[in-house]
């Protein structure tokens, strides 16, 4: 006999997934408390298309990014574009400024967006090739007090959410005036070393220096912590907008750390540059002042006594291990060039954006999420024709009393209704026969006691509301 095909299963595509029904409400969670936050200091929304010109990520994130050079979703339409599913928010939003005169509004304009982005890089802890960021921009003005604003705002809402071992690392690497003497002096640095540095190290060198310092290979830690550090090249007016923004720091009592190496990886940042770690200060500072120590590999082939078990355990020990280390849950930084770069009138900005992805995940994996219990705890069961119309109509009554219902109108049976009304954990059932239906009224049962009573219909929702009133 011919062999039976196995029939396809289809699954989410690498590095995307789904949002199931008992997860959403941890997202709505975020979501109400993100905007709630950033309604008060004043932020408005703006939504911009998923799909954009592919050269507005080009000139704005930068052709020489790994954004741009090896992850972005692009593709060309019937009528010749090249478009791209962004994959980050700031260029997009600074296109907006632009197209809609954004700059003849009140200065500064503050935004904010939340929406999906796309990156095609390998899906890890957190990160995922369909992404969801929640971001801010403050664009017009260029005083230090904008860039500790969104600091704080991101703070305070990490803060709402109850992740308290939060460090904001932060770093400025100045402007087009004083940076291009301390990459001299970096690529100096590099230029004996180049054979101890990543392939990729390499190609930065020669393309953008900078990005070597955003390098997470071992071999390249141990050259990248013996380089020099930017603050010590910044010009007069990049030290002290830096400073003032320390300064402010202190004051409001935001932990941070210096960390001389962050750069970002994105072209278009000037000045302050800072990035959000869940994970405490002591790690985050132990793992700037020393390289990090290369884990041992197990080499395949060379332990043949290593059985099935062991592996297992290993592997599940890395993971343990793995979920202990800080999260970068979001970042940001000041682009004074940027909308000038895409086509606007020179005009300075800060913005950052929160990873909801990695968010969600520290909610969940803390059960710091709130379990606010919004289940239905009526139930309506109902017999034939007249009493399912009289239940679509009951249903709106119960609606306009803001009282959640649930109901199985495609099943008939009474004792399948009422076992559904039991797994739901329904305080109240109620149910309409055909007599009911005629006769206007409705039986309420107390689901844990099993008694019943008979009220008219008129009188159903005040009754329903003196119950549920006397359960809590």
């Amino acid at each position: 006999m011919p062999k039976k095909k196995k029939r396809k299963k289809y699954q989410t595509p690498t590095g995307m997934h789904d949002i199931l029904p008992e997860d959403q409400y941890i997202w709505q969670y975020f979501y109400r408390m993100a905007e709630d936050t950033v309604d008060f200091y004043n932020f408005e929304r703006i939504d911009t298309p998923i799909l954009e010109s592919t050269k507005l990520f080009e000139k704005g994130t930068g052709a020489g990014t790994d954004i741009v050079s090896k992850e972005m979703y692009s593709l060309k339409t019937k009528g010749g574009d090249t478009l791209t599913m962004r994959p980050e928010g700031t260029p997009p939003v600074v296109r907006a400024y632009i197209q809609h005169g954004m700059k003849k509004w009140t200065s500064p304009v503050k935004l904010y967006y939340a929406g999906q982005f796309f990156r095609h890089e390998k899906p890890q802890r957190g990160r995922f090739r369909q992404l969801h960021q929640f971001g801010l921009e403050i664009i017009g003005e260029d005083d230090p007090s904008r860039d500790v604003e969104i600091i704080h705002t991101i703070y305070v809402l990490l803060d709402r959410l109850r992740l308290k071992e939060l460090t904001v690392e932060i770093n400025s690497i100045g402007c087009s005036s004083c940076r291009p003497k301390y990459v001299k002096e970096l690529k100096a640095h590099y230029r004996y070393k180049l054979k101890q540095i990543c392939a990729d190290c390499r190609r930065r060198y020669k393309e953008n220096p900078l990005r070597m310092l955003d390098c997470e290979e071992d071999k390249c830690y141990r050259v990248k912590s013996e380089a020099p550090h930017i603050v010590d090249f910044l010009c007069n007016e990049c030290n002290e907008h830096f400073k003032q923004v320390l300064d402010i720091m202190d004051f409001i009592d935001v932990p941070y750390l210096l960390n001389p190496y962050m750069v970002r990886g994105l072209d278009y940042y000037t000045r302050t540059v800072f990035e959000f770690y869940y994970g405490g200060v002591e790690e985050a500072a132990s793992q700037n002042d020393a390289p990090p120590e290369k884990e041992e590999k197990e080499e395949e082939g060379k332990d043949d006594k290593k059985d099935k078990k062991d592996k297992e355990d290993k592997e599940k020990k890395d993971e343990a291990e793995e979920n202990k280390k800080r999260l970068a849950i979001a970042s940001g930084g000041r682009y004074d060039g940027l909308v000038k770069a895409l086509g606007g009138k020179d005009t300075p900005g800060v913005g950052a954006a929160i990873g909801i992805d990695r968010v969600v995940e520290l909610l969940k994996r803390e059960d710091k999420e709130p379990r606010e219990s919004k289940k239905p705890r009526v139930f309506i069961v109902q017999l034939g024709e007249m009493a399912k119309k009289k239940a679509f109509k009951m249903f709106e009554e119960f609606r306009k009393a803001n009282i959640p219902i649930r109901e199985a109108l495609g099943r008939d049976s009474i004792s399948s209704q009422l076992k559904l009304a039991n797994k739901f954990d329904a305080d109240f059932a109620i149910i309409i026969g055909q007599k009911e239906a005629l006769d206007n009224v409705a039986i309420i049962r107390e689901m844990d006691t099993g008694t019943q009573e008979t009220i008219p219909e008129e009188k159903l929702i005040k009754e329903i509301k003196k119950r549920l009133k006397k359960k809590k």
